[in-house]
C-alpha cells in the first residue's frame, strides 16, 4: 500500500481518503491472495470459497478431458506422422554415417581409432 499511496501527491485531505478507500476496496474485492488459495479476503469472508475453488476444479478437469480427446484424435488421424519423423532421422544418420565413412575411411569397427576400409 505505501508504494501506491506514497507516490502520488495528495493536497487534500479527502483525496488521499477517497484513494485509500479505493486501495482498500481492490485488495479486498478483487485482488486474488495466493495465500488464500487464489481467492479474495471477500470471498473467504461471505463463504464463496468452496463453491469458487469447486467450479474451478471442475473447469481444470474439463480442460484436462478436452485436451486428452484433443490429443488421442490427433494421434489417431495421424498414425504415420511420428514413423516418417522417425524414418528421416535414420536416414538422416545413415547419410551422415556414410559421409563419414567416406571422408575418414572409418568404419565403426575399432575401437582404438581409424581403420581403412579393405
Amino acid at each position: 500500500m505505501k508504494n501506491r499511496i506514497l507516490l502520488e501527491n495528495y493536497y487534500l485531505p479527502g483525496e488521499l481518503e477517497v484513494r485509500l478507500a479505493q486501495f482498500i476496496d481492490f485488495y479486498n474485492t478483487r485482488r486474488y491472495h495466493e495465500s488464500l488459495g487464489n481467492l479474495t479476503p471477500a470471498d473467504i469472508y461471505f463463504g464463496r470459497g468452496s463453491t469458487i475453488l469447486a467450479r474451478r476444479q471442475k473447469i481444470k478437469q474439463q480442460t484436462i478431458q478436452l485436451r486428452r480427446r484433443l490429443h488421442q484424435q490427433a494421434v489417431a488421424s495421424t498414425p504415420t506422422r511420428w514413423l516418417i519423423s522417425l524414418f528421416f532421422t535414420v536416414a538422416l544418420c545413415r547419410k551422415w554415417s556414410d559421409e563419414v565413412q567416406r571422408r575418414t575411411g572409418w568404419n565403426g569397427s575399432s575401437h582404438n581409432g581409424l581403420q581403412p576400409r579393405v
